[in-house]
């Protein structure tokens, strides 16, 4: 079997890292961002580096604005890019995608592949695409300068999930032997609820005054105060109250928080701030950064509107997208990824069990 070809959509520090990645490894790889500034400097340079757990320069086959060119001749896409965006990817692929074009979101957020799956079909795609989602990026990675990104490693075990899930096995099939962190989850619904929301949208409009005054703080130290924790704690109550519907495990953030970093604390605030790992990161300078956009986009406002649906109240959650939407003046709930978008409206739980498996 000759080897796989690739068109990633989306240049971040997670595509160039995919992209110079699949090139070291004698991949035809195509890489396409919508930033003229991104694209000219990564053909300018020539190159992609890597430097931290790997070392490595190399350079697609291609650099492009033109979605259309990089997934030309492809066997997989691969859209490396924030949630908020797939719709507008979905529409300027949707009449190029061939039948025997497969599809991961990496990742995919929310409820991603059904989005994506439905945006092709409004925007013309003549095909059921196969099309999955990871639940994250498979490394650590950073920008450091354009065509230059800090690698801090390999994640262990990220999840992936196609709809329908029978076809989950044939994408770590093909996907594996690149990237052998990934592992199969049931259904998309069993990374659906994570807590990413708690951890981000709600530090970022609790301190918008800093951003706005240009002023850099601790983000995890300094911008989750005592006060602040106990509203992130009852943010995650309805996310758990969501995730409990779904029969899905009720762990809070602060269990996952200290589980994941191996912490010994009581109380959201104590257990953040006896994480290491959370020390010393700086914070985002707007609430345009993917920590507010993209996870009240992809994450908070869906995991409302779902609850919308299954009749669970969301008090926490429809305070925090209220002041979100007054202070950037999007209207999440509607502009974000809602129940409808994913065709989920009126759906029992069991009736969206049904619709990816």
């Amino acid at each position: 079997m000759s080897k796989l070809r690739f068109g990633i959509i989306g240049a971040g520090n997670g595509g160039q890292t995919m992209a110079a990645i699949l090139a070291s490894k004698g991949y035809s790889a195509k890489l396409m961002d919508i930033k003229e500034e991104v694209v000219n400097g990564i053909n300018a340079r020539g190159k992609i580096t890597l430097d931290g757990k790997i070392e490595l320069e190399a350079m697609p086959e291609l650099v492009t604005t033109d979605p259309v060119e990089a997934i030309k001749d492809t066997d997989f896409i691969l859209v490396v890019a924030t949630a908020d965006a797939h719709e507008a990817i979905a529409k300027a692929i949707a009449k190029h995608v061939t039948a025997n074009q497969m599809i991961l979101l990496v990742p995919g957020m929310f409820g991603g592949t059904l989005a994506f799956k439905s945006a092709l079909k409004t925007y013309g795609c003549p095909y059921d695409v196969e099309v999955a989602e990871t639940a994250d990026l498979p490394y650590g990675c950073r920008t450091r300068e354009i065509g230059h990104i800090f690698h801090s490693g390999l994640k262990s075990h990220v999840k992936l999930a196609a709809v329908p899930a029978s076809n989950t096995q044939k994408f770590i099939d093909l996907l594996q032997p690149i990237f052998p962190n990934l592992y199969p989850a049931k259904d998309i619904w069993e990374f659906a609820m994570g807590n990413n929301c708690i951890l981000h949208c709600i530090p970022m409009i609790m301190n918008v005054n800093k951003m706005d005054l240009g002023e850099s703080f601790d983000y995890y130290m300094e911008g989750i105060t005592p006060s602040i924790a106990k509203i992130a704690e009852m943010v995650d109550a309805d996310r758990v109250a969501v995730a409990r519907a779904f029969g899905l495990p009720d762990e809070t953030c602060e269990q996952w928080v200290a589980t994941t970093y191996n912490v010994d604390a009581k109380g959201l605030w104590n257990v953040v701030q006896h994480t290491e790992s959370y020390k010393g990161i700086k914070s985002p300078a707007s609430l345009a950064h993917r920590f507010c956009a993209e996870d009240t986009f992809g994450s908070l406002a869906p995991i409302a509107s779902i609850a919308k649906e299954l009749g669970i109240p969301t008090p926490g959650m429809d305070a925090v997208l209220f002041l979100i939407g007054a202070a950037t003046g999007i209207d999440y709930t509607k502009e974000g990824r809602t129940a409808e978008k994913m065709g989920l409206k009126g759906k029992t739980v069991e009736e969206m069990y049904a619709m990816v498996r």
